[in-house]
């Protein structure tokens, strides 16, 4: 209401005799007013209650400790990469020998897969991989691998041992990557047979080097004549801000091929920095 319509309204106040309604154009502003404020007010209370939904979406995730490192749990409501998968913290579990057990459950009507990133950064060494018990269904990914957020452009730094026949039920089962793979000389697959067996590649400034091997327990001896060694020829990436993700997912998200519960159990990780 503008001066000259308040100053009339208080003027007509003082005048005797029965209140007369407020002319239309002053009728019309006091609504607006009214309005206004009733619609202020409601947003201040909207905006005063948490919103349950993103709170959920964003909680904290799951911190669990595997092989002297604390690691964080993947989760998400909407399909995510890779595959693309939903993934659940409730897919992970350490036993009581100190395993780490990643599994891909049906919850609902819907595949969930399972994801850890360590919190420690790592940059040029060794990353071994202990593996008592992988998965058999063409479809079902395990991967081991660096990442660094921070950096899309240098690929994130990412370095793959990958299990799995990405959905065929025949070839090679077993990966070592340098990102982009695509590049010459950054991807090598080979044929690993059944059984508990040591994954590792091997991060310096010179390149990348892999190394799987069977070994007849986890901890017992191996020897080179009992895997496949490959020095990638790609280039490798600098050191940066990259942490370790160990992961088991669906290639292209597509369900298990018979329909069961996936499980893979990793007995541990080393890190053995470069000399």
């Amino acid at each position: 209401m503008r001066d000259m319509d308040i100053r009339s309204a208080h003027a007509a106040d003082r005048y005797a005799g029965p209140l007369r309604p407020l002319p239309s154009r002053a009728w019309r502003q006091a609504v607006i007013v009214t309005l206004a404020t009733f619609l202020f007010l409601l947003t201040t209370l909207v905006a005063a209650v948490p919103n349950v939904a993103d709170a959920a979406q964003n909680h904290a995730p799951h911190a669990i400790v595997f092989s002297g490192y604390e690691w964080l749990a993947k989760s998400s409501r909407r399909l995510v990469g890779p595959g693309p998968n939903l993934f659940s913290e409730e897919n992970i579990k350490i036993d009581n020998d100190g395993r780490l057990h990643l599994r891909i459950v049906r919850r609902g009507d819907r595949w969930t897969s399972a994801e850890i990133g360590s919190r420690r950064k790592f940059g040029y060494g060794t990353y071994r991989f202990s593996v008592a018990s992988r998965p058999r269904d063409p479809r079902a990914i395990l991967g081991m691998f660096t990442w660094d957020d921070d950096d899309s452009v240098a690929h994130h730094r990412e370095i793959d041992i990958e299990i799995g026949r990405w959905g065929r039920s025949d070839g090679p089962n077993v990966q070592c990557v340098v990102q982009p793979y695509r590049h010459p000389g950054n991807i090598i697959r080979f044929e690993m047979p059944e059984g508990p067996a040591v994954h590792e590649f091997v991060w310096s400034r010179s390149g990348v080097s892999c190394l799987s091997r069977r070994v007849p327990l986890i901890g017992g001896a191996g020897t080179l004549a009992d895997g496949y060694r490959h020095d990638l020829r790609g280039s490798a990436p600098a050191e940066g801000t990259a942490n370790v993700r160990i992961n088991l997912w669906l290639a292209d998200g597509l369900p298990p091929s018979d329909g069961a519960d996936i499980e893979a159990i990793i007995e541990r990780f080393e890190f053995v920095p470069e000399s």
